[in-house]
């Protein structure tokens, strides 16, 4: 009897917090769900909103054709930032990196990180890549995208405008932010070096330094500590930006809505930033905060947001269906003992 009691109070904490994660998952969802479910309302209830989709549907096949052709870039540039931030520990096929992006990019709009673990699984199994490995890698590919993120958003919200001085502005930040973060890489990556830097921190940094989340960061500072696997994967993140950017503008002209290219690129950052980091599936989540910003920036684009979704999420399933079948998802799913085919490199 003790044993049965010790076994139960020993388990039920870890259950609850399970349940607890569970539950605020579902709710995330939900509520994306509801914010969807609302934009949508908003659209069908005012014949205004009606009339600009029923112009897409009217629009030029080439238009279209374009709309699509600048969603499966988006993902497939998102694919290789991946493989270039990683090309410091290991080199593995393009194939490989868009397969895979474009399949863990389709499961990020469902809760339970699916696309996260479907990552690390994948990698796991086809590049025998350790899971320490994989969580740093991961950290240094974000750091990777803050980057490149920021110039631009930082520029577009001071000068309101594309220009000469905003080009200047966003290509010398993000190559300033670039060679610091490579610099202050080479410097930290060695475990000894990053050892003694935090002994010299006050104690309450120090801590935070030896927080799991620092440990993989700091791990994760040798996929950013090459100049040229930086350099490569900013261009890879600036063309994802680029065609984020022109498809907002593109089905914005389409709908007849007016929208400048500082709030077509205020859409594309915020569309983007809230799909890879939100933690309960981005679909709704970013439809419902991307519009809502968009609004407070004086663009009233919820039509353009949700065409823009309706756009991407259409390449996503062909692209990330497509990505499955290639990995053959299906043996994963059928045995966990029978290894997944694995690319050469």
């Amino acid at each position: 009897m003790p044993t049965t009691s010790t076994s139960i109070s020993t388990i039920t904490p870890g259950a609850s917090r399970s349940r607890t994660r569970t539950a605020l998952q579902v709710f995330g969802f939900v509520l994306g769900l509801a914010a969807l479910a609302y934009c949508i309302y908003l659209v069908v209830s005012n014949p205004t909103y009606l009339q600009q989709l029923a112009r897409l549907g009217a629009a030029p096949a080439w238009l279209l054709a374009a709309l699509f052709a600048l969603s499966a870039a988006a993902t497939a540039t998102s694919g290789m930032v991946f493989r270039a931030t990683l090309k410091p520990v290991r080199i593995i096929t393009i194939a490989d990196a868009l397969a895979i992006n474009a399949f863990c990019t389709l499961l990020g709009n469902v809760p339970f990180k699916l696309s996260l673990i479907a990552r690390i699984v994948l990698h796991k199994t086809r590049h025998q890549l350790a899971l320490g490995t994989i969580l740093s890698w991961f950290a240094g590919t974000a750091l990777v995208i803050l980057i490149s993120l920021a110039p631009p958003l930082a520029t577009t919200l001071w000068l309101g405008e594309f220009s000469v001085m905003w080009w200047l502005t966003t290509i010398a930040g993000t190559a300033a932010l670039g060679i610091t973060c490579v610099l202050l890489a080479r410097r930290f990556a060695p475990p000894d070096r990053w050892a003694s830097f935090t002994h010299r921190l006050p104690r309450l940094l120090q801590r935070l330094a030896h927080l799991p989340f620092a440990i993989k960061l700091q791990h994760g500072l040798r996929t950013v500590a090459s100049p040229w696997a930086m350099a490569e994967a900013l261009c890879w993140r600036g063309m994802d930006l680029a065609a984020q950017v022109i498809r907002f503008w593109l089905v914005a002209q389409a709908l007849g809505v007016e929208m400048t290219w500082a709030q077509c690129m205020i859409a594309a950052t915020t569309y983007f930033f809230i799909q890879s980091a939100s933690p309960t599936g981005a679909l709704g989540a970013r439809e419902g905060l991307t519009a809502a910003i968009l609004t407070a920036a004086g663009a009233h684009a919820i039509t353009v947001v949700l065409a823009v979704s309706v756009v991407e999420s259409i390449t996503n399933i062909f692209l990330g269906l497509a990505g499955g079948a290639y990995l053959r998802v299906d043996r994963l799913l059928l045995s966990r003992n029978q290894p997944l085919p694995r690319g050469d490199g």
